[in-house]
C-alpha cells in the first residue's frame, strides 16, 4: 500500500493535479486538520476498519467528498465495512471478489468501482546499491533459475500460516539444483525468522532497503506465494516488466500469470518448469482512472 500511495502522489504532482498527503502515524493532527479544511475531496487508504468508518463519517459531516480504497480481499461482512460503503461518496476495490461482495451490500455501481492498484514504477525506483548488485551478479552468473519474491514483514494469516508463503518457497528451492531464490526483505524480519536457510547457496535474503523493481528485472521469474491476497502490486509490476509470474490461486489473478494450487509443491513445480510463452499483457495505469474519478466526483 505504501508503494501505491507514493506512486499515486508522485503521478498527481507530476500531472499538476493539486493534492496533499497526510500520514496520521507520522504527522501532527493539527497539520492534518489544516489540510482537511482546504480539501474538497478526501481519498483515504486506512486499513483499520474502525478508523476508516469514523473518519468517513466525520469528513462527510464536514461536507467533503470521500473516496475509500479498500486494499485487500473483502467479504464486506463486517458492520464497519458495510457502513463505510454506505457513508462514503465512492469506494474503490481491487479485485473481483471484493467488487462482487461490495455490490451485494450496496446495489450501486456508481458507488463501487473496480480499479487496479498498479501504477508504473517511478524513475527513482530503478536503482540498486553496488553491494546488492555485486551479490546478484554472482548468483546470476552461476545459477540457471533466478526467482524472486518479496514481503515487508513476517506475517501469519488467520489460520496461523505464513501469509507470504516464504516457508513454502524456502523448502522447495533448497532442493532445486542450479537455482536461487532472491527474497526481498527490507525489514530484515524474514532473514531473522528463517535464519536456518540463510546459509543455503540457493537462498539470498536482501535484508536492507532496496528497489524491488530492479530485483524483478534481474530475475527469470517472480513468485507470489501468498495464502491470501488483494490486487498484488508486485504481480502487476512483474507482468509490466515482462517477467514470468507464478502465483497461488488464493485470489483471482491477472491474465498472463502461471497459477498453481495454493501450498501444492507439485503444482508449483509444474508452473516453474512450464516453458510455454505467454503473450505480453497490457497492465493499465490505475492513476489515470483515479484522476478521472476525481474529475467526475466534484
Amino acid at each position: 500500500m505504501t508503494v501505491h500511495l507514493s506512486r499515486l502522489v508522485y503521478t498527481l504532482l507530476n500531472k499538476e493535479v493539486p493534492c496533499d498527503f497526510f500520514d496520521y502515524k507520522k504527522e501532527k493532527l493539527r497539520e492534518a486538520f489544516s489540510k482537511i479544511i482546504k480539501a474538497k475531496i478526501i481519498h483515504t487508504h486506512f486499513s483499520n476498519k474502525i478508523v476508516r468508518l469514523l473518519t468517513t463519517f466525520l469528513f462527510r459531516c464536514m461536507n467533503k467528498k470521500v473516496i475509500i480504497t479498500f486494499h485487500g480481499k473483502y467479504s464486506f461482512n463486517s458492520f464497519f465495512d458495510v457502513m463505510t460503503l454506505k457513508f462514503s461518496s465512492c469506494n474503490l476495490v481491487l479485485n473481483d471478489y471484493s467488487y462482487r461482495n461490495a455490490l451485494k451490500k450496496i446495489n450501486s455501481r456508481n458507488k463501487v468501482q473496480l480499479i487496479s492498484a498498479f501504477i508504473p514504477p517511478m524513475e527513482s525506483e530503478y536503482e540498486l546499491s553496488n553491494k546488492i548488485n555485486e551479490l546478484l551478479c554472482l548468483k546470476i552468473n552461476e545459477k540457471d533459475i533466478i526467482a524472486c519474491t518479496n514481503a515487508h514483514n513476517y506475517v501469519l494469516d488467520e489460520n496461523g500460516n505464513d501469509l507470504y508463503g516464504i516457508d513454502f518457497l524456502l523448502n522447495i528451492f533448497v532442493t532445486i539444483p542450479n537455482s536461487c531464490l532472491l527474497i526481498s526483505d527490507p525489514s530484515g524480519k524474514l532473514k531473522e525468522q528463517y535464519s536456518a536457510f540463510a546459509s543455503s547457496d540457493n537462498i539470498l535474503f536482501i535484508s536492507e532497503p532496496h528497489s524491488f523493481v530492479e530485483i524483478i528485472k534481474k530475475s527469470n521469474v517472480f513468485i507470489r506465494a501468498t495464502t491470501s491476497d488483494g490486487d498484488s502490486l508486485s504481480v502487476k509490476e512483474a507482468l509490466y516488466l515482462n517477467t514470468k509470474v507464478i502465483a497461488s490461486d488464493c485470489v483471482d489473478r491477472p491474465e498472463g500469470c502461471f497459477i498453481y494450487v495454493n501450498s501444492s509443491k507439485e503444482s508449483f513445480l509444474d508452473c516453474l518448469y512450464e516453458n510455454k510463452n505467454r503473450m505480453p499483457v497490457f497492465i493499465q495505469n490505475s492513476a489515470d482512472q483515479v484522476m478521472e474519478l476525481y474529475k467526475t466526483i466534484h
